[in-house]
């Protein structure tokens, strides 16, 4: 586990609000669109827990990249 701690507040949020409860589904991560970076969470009772961080890899932004330019062309996006 990483020894990167983030703080959040009752409901599992950062400051930005960014939310640590949710997963990314196995799909996209065997497709290399994004990852999960184990993280620690800390709540305002001072309570850790461990969680994931999603991040979206270049790879998914390449492919975002092409559904908006093929939405933008009047296509209908695949999925990945």
């Amino acid at each position: 586990m990483s020894a990167f701690i983030v703080d959040v507040n009752d409901r599992g949020e950062d400051a930005e609000g960014n939310d640590y409860n949710y997963r990314v589904q196995p799909h996209v991560i065997a497709a290399g669109l994004m990852v999960e970076l184990p993280v620690l969470i800390r709540f305002p009772d001072g309570r850790l827990q461990e969680a994931m961080q999603p991040r979206i890899t270049q790879k998914g932004l390449a492919h975002m990249r092409a559904e908006l330019d093929a939405e933008k062309a009047g296509h209908k996006p695949g999925r990945a």
